[in-house]
């Protein structure tokens, strides 16, 4: 009988301990200590602070041999499970086992993240939830239209407008007569928000697939205002919005920012 209630004991303790280290806020400095190297990553690279520190928080990951990767491209997989991590956001639909990332595509398609109009594919959505679909090298056009949808409809951010209206979104982003037009909203929203800024012509090249380094800037500065790169020719477009419901994701991100 004592043997058994010095178990229970134990076990009610370390519960306890775990309940209270789960309820201890993530403070700035946690968020920047570098508990994950990489062996090819140098300090100096221009992507390190928000790789340390989605590495730290376990939101990205290395490979095996301890090494990133930074110039290999990234599945849409990949990128959708780093999306659902920052926005918070989930779905309890049944799984069916067809891809190791399916929760995560089933969480962006039940909040309406992977809706589109007519013109991408049958099914409706950015892309179908199907093994050849999410291993699939995700487009830089691809991430920049998931990145406006969580801006907009989870984290319910205004939209930005150009501040002078004589000027156009032509003279801040290189290639953008040429750029898809279904992809181009969503491409303005991201380069007038900070979090997109093209390579040193502002060309965003679309068609190119993502890069690990590249993905790791865009969804910190998707997650932290901070980071954003300050955008002078662009404001935020004020609207009047429900504010009877507010995300854990937005409260979250409110208060780290």
């Amino acid at each position: 009988g004592k043997v058994m209630k010095k178990g229970l004991k134990r076990t009610v303790l370390i519960i306890l301990t775990l309940v209270m280290l789960l309820q201890v806020p993530i403070t700035a400095s946690a968020l920047t200590t570098n508990s994950t190297t990489f062996s090819d990553v140098n300090q100096s690279s221009w992507y390190y602070d928000d790789l340390n520190k989605l590495s730290t928080l376990g939101i990205v990951n290395g490979y095996p041999d301890g090494t990133f990767k930074p110039e290999n491209t990234l599945t849409r997989g990949e990128f959708i499970k780093m999306l659902t991590m920052v926005a918070e956001i989930w779905s309890d639909k049944k799984l069916t086992g067809v891809h190791w990332a399916e929760s995560d595509w089933n969480a962006l398609n039940d909040n309406g993240l992977l809706e589109v109009s007519t013109g991408y594919n049958s099914s409706g959505t950015l892309f179908p939830c199907t093994v050849a679909a999410l291993d699939m090298p995700i487009k830089r056009y691809e991430m920049a239209y998931l990145i406006n949808a969580v801006l907009y409809m989870s984290f319910y951010e205004n939209q930005m407008v150009l501040k002078d209206t004589a000027d156009s979104f032509a003279n801040h982003i290189g290639d953008y007569n040429g750029m898809d037009l279904g992809y181009r909203t969503a491409i303005e929203q991201c380069y007038a928000k900070g979090i997109l800024t093209g390579d040193t012509d502002t060309y965003f090249w679309g068609e190119s697939n993502l890069k690990r380094s590249e993905a790791v800037a865009v969804i910190v500065r998707l997650a932290w205002k901070s980071a954003r790169k300050t955008i002078s020719w662009a404001v935020e477009k004020e609207v009047v919005v429900d504010t009877s419901f507010t995300s854990f994701a937005f409260q979250y991100r409110s208060m780290t920012n």
